[in-house]
């Protein structure tokens, strides 16, 4: 730890969406900023959502449109999948996105990178450094939780993270997990050429949704040659000359599948745990995600919880939405996290690649019970 402390009038960990809406206000208000981040620039939007996945599915559409060619009068005798050249087109979009946002914050501001790690209410290390602020935003995201199996530990897996670093196209990609992240990959991978099986502890898919949605989607995906085993327990995994074996039991029946690849997306966890949070006033709930009130405040005021971290939403337009949050706040204004909730019937989610849903469709029965 330095000997000399840094002062900042804003410390923000993190530099997921809310970062980019947040940053230039603050610069015009000339206040010394400090970032910190401790893995590639831009979170999960930048290098491992959005961009990326939207960037492998395009991809993924225009092999599956091909195949379907007939149907529309067009004779396509053969064609082949070159997995490299997807991968580096993927790569060749997302690595210039974080890259030019690093480089920009580095010339505006002081980037630190590294594990930010609080002190106290107003103080954090990062390496060598200790920094001190006034105000202090966290905005770390979240990361794919990783279940306990027996076996995990000896056993080759792949997170939404590794996923989009394969070099090879996977034979026979098992995915646990049935919700929205695990069936966007699965869909994707099956149109490359892949074979999926998808394994999933509830009796239906995407189950935030209506089950009349939820049917809707298995029926598409199943027509499009993915293997669904539902009400699912894993029992076990290890290793395999082939890749991996997956043990479980599916509607109270024994099952094994051996697979070349294994993707775990059975959901998300607060990156909160290594901020040392317990050496200030912050309060967490019972999932680990940082409590805060309508204008994005912590137990502790001066520090706030933008984005994922805060469990109030997870996508790249409610992060951002906090961001703005944010500033109206520092202005004395009232815009509130609540707010976006009147916008509702504005948004649309993806549930799969080649569908969409809006909530009046797909979530009419949770609509009439918040009403």
């Amino acid at each position: 730890m330095g000997v000399y402390m840094i002062k900042y009038d804003i410390i923000l960990i993190g530099t997921g969406q809310a970062t980019g809406t947040i940053i230039p206000s603050l610069l015009k208000k000339k206040l010394k900023i400090a970032v910190i981040e401790s893995d590639k620039t831009g979170g999960t939007c930048v290098n491992w959502g959005c961009t990326p996945t939207k960037t492998l599915i395009a991809s993924a559409r225009d092999a599956h449109m091909v195949r379907r060619a007939s149907d529309f009068g067009i004779d396509v005798p053969s064609f082949s999948v070159d997995f490299e050249k997807i991968m580096e087109r993927v790569n060749g979009i997302r690595n210039p996105g974080s890259a030019g946002f690093e480089s920009w914050l580095k010339s505006v501001l002081d980037y630190y990178g590294g594990t930010a790690s609080f002190i106290d209410d107003h103080t954090v290390s990062v390496g060598e450094e200790t920094l001190f602020a006034d105000k202090i935003i966290i905005h770390t995201g979240t990361r794919s939780r990783i279940p306990s199996i027996p076996g995990i530990d000896t056993t080759p897996w792949l997170d939404n993270k590794g996923i989009l670093d394969l070099k090879n196209l996977p034979e026979h990609l098992i995915v646990v997990g049935a919700s929205y992240i695990g069936l966007e990959f699965a869909q994707a991978f099956r149109r490359l050429g892949s074979k999926v099986s998808i394994v999933g502890r509830g009796n239906r898919i995407v189950p935030r949704e209506d089950p009349d949605m939820s049917l809707a989607a298995l029926e598409i995906l199943r027509e499009e040659g993915l293997e669904f085993y539902l009400k699912s327990e894993l029992t076990q995994m290890k290793k395999t000359d082939e890749g991996i074996q997956l043990s479980f039991t599916s509607d109270g029946n024994a099952m094994t599948l051996d697979g070349s690849d294994l993707l775990l997306a059975v959901g998300r966890v607060p990156n909160t745990d290594l901020l040392n949070l317990e050496s200030t006033g912050v309060r967490l709930n019972e999932r680990g995600y940082i409590e805060v009130n309508d204008a994005g405040q912590s137990s502790v005021p001066h520090i706030y919880a933008l984005g994922d971290v805060n469990g109030k939403g997870a996508f790249t337009h409610t992060s951002v939405h906090d961001g703005q949050v944010f500033l109206a706040h520092m202005e004395g204004e009232g815009r509130r996290i609540s707010h976006r909730g009147r916008q509702r019937n504005l948004e649309r989610k993806f549930l799969w690649p080649h569908g969409r849903c809006s909530p009046s469709a797909g979530q009419k029965k949770r609509m009439k019970q918040r009403a």
